[in-house]
């Protein structure tokens, strides 16, 4: 991975190729934290390459062509130690990284940027969620025991180490307390936030923004050769978020598909106080599992507030395909300031809930039953 691969972050990439290059003092332990989908795992590579590249050129590349670089791009460079979080193996057992290593190589391979849905897709279970566990600290700290094999530095590059159960993190404390002669590590974050406070102070930290939606629509046309009008639309349906534009652009039209047939299809039962349906909607839905359910709420949660914004007349502020600005200038007027926040409180209660294992289907029913009141909510106070 190359830094001119990546799009944007100008000014990140320097203040990374001056870190490598400029001759002063590389950090123990680095820390690129920003939204899903800023490329941070692609930067972390592309740092983790340039430190080992023996011929950078003189824009602060590497080379590409060295016997490291070749190395990095084949992912077998056996001086750079990927880290991630993994599920349990059966009946409870250990699990590192090195388990899941061809499937983690496949994943990169096809989607570079690290993307969490497609990860889970790989470990074969859309529903777990995957943590980094002691077993990994133990083996970090087992492969930086050994110098360094062909390189100059050994780099460990750790994607989402927010996912460190609290053994883990504090066995990773340990080794940035007390810092190997030889040894760099790289952590890309998206929610520095939930990082265990005491790892998070130990590390020298650079902030990787979102795109605008200039630099995502100028990528999707260079890179995936996108029309004009379909890389502005999607990036505009994407949030900053360099996957979401890729999905958005990969369906064409941004239709967010599956996602939106459920909400309409919960909404317009609830509207017509339809329990019996609601509560089959509820059944089925539970068959979507507990991520897939988190990300339909979410998805729910950001349909609400777009639905509100075009009530009060704010509906150009909100990136929408065609069939989600249809629907919502229908709706819309049921989402008010009369309910806005309750509907968005029921929401969010529910991913709680399922987050925490409650029974998804009687989650889902309790919350449908109660946003049919919210709904009525906003006819009687008109």
């Amino acid at each position: 991975m190359k830094f001119c691969d990546i799009p944007g972050h100008d000014e990140v990439k320097r203040r990374l190729k001056d870190m490598v290059l400029g001759g002063g003092r590389l950090p123990h332990a680095l820390l690129l934290e920003g939204p899903v989908g800023a490329g941070k795992l692609s930067l972390a590579r592309a740092t983790a390459q340039l430190i080992h590249c023996t011929n950078p050129g003189a824009d602060g590349e590497p080379c590409g062509e060295c016997r490291h670089c070749l190395q990095h791009r084949e992912f077998n460079q056996i001086d750079t130690i990927y880290s991630y979080p993994v599920v349990k193996g059966r009946g409870g057992s250990a699990t590192t990284s090195d388990d899941y290593a061809d499937e983690w190589r496949r994943m990169l391979a096809e989607q570079p940027w690290g993307d969490e849905e497609l990860w889970l897709r790989y470990l074969g279970n859309e529903n777990a969620q995957p943590a980094i566990f002691a077993e990994e600290s133990v083996s970090i700290s087992r492969k930086l025991s050994f110098t360094s094999h062909d390189a100059s530095k050994k780099i460990v590059i750790m994607w989402l180490p927010e996912r460190l159960n609290v053994t883990a993190a504090n066995k990773l404390l340990k080794l940035l307390e007390e810092p190997l002669e030889g040894v760099m590590f790289i952590l890309t974050s998206d929610h520095p936030r939930q990082i265990l406070p005491t790892v998070y102070s130990r590390l020298q930290r650079i902030e990787v923004p979102a795109y605008s939606e200039h630099e995502m629509a100028q990528w999707l046309m260079d890179a995936k050769g996108a029309d004009a009008e379909s890389a502005r639309s999607a990036a505009a349906l994407s949030g900053g978020n360099l996957i979401a534009a890729e999905r958005a652009l990969a369906a064409r039209d941004g239709s967010s598909g599956e996602m939106f047939t459920r909400y309409c299809e919960m909404m317009r039962l609830a509207y017509q106080r339809d329990v019996r349906s609601l509560k089959r909607w509820s059944t089925d839905m539970a068959s979507l599992g507990r991520e897939g359910l988190i990300r339909w709420l979410r998805y729910a949660s950001e349909m609400t507030r777009k639905n509100f914004c075009m009530n009060i007349g704010m509906g150009n502020l909100c990136a929408m395909p065609q069939d989600e600005r249809q629907f919502s200038q229908r709706f819309s007027r049921f989402v008010t300031v009369n309910n806005t926040e309750g509907i968005e409180r029921q929401l969010q209660s529910a991913a709680i809930d399922i987050a925490g294992n409650s029974q998804a289907k009687l989650v889902l029913f309790d919350m449908a039953v109660k946003i049919i009141m919210l709904i009525h909510r906003s006819q009687t106070a008109s």
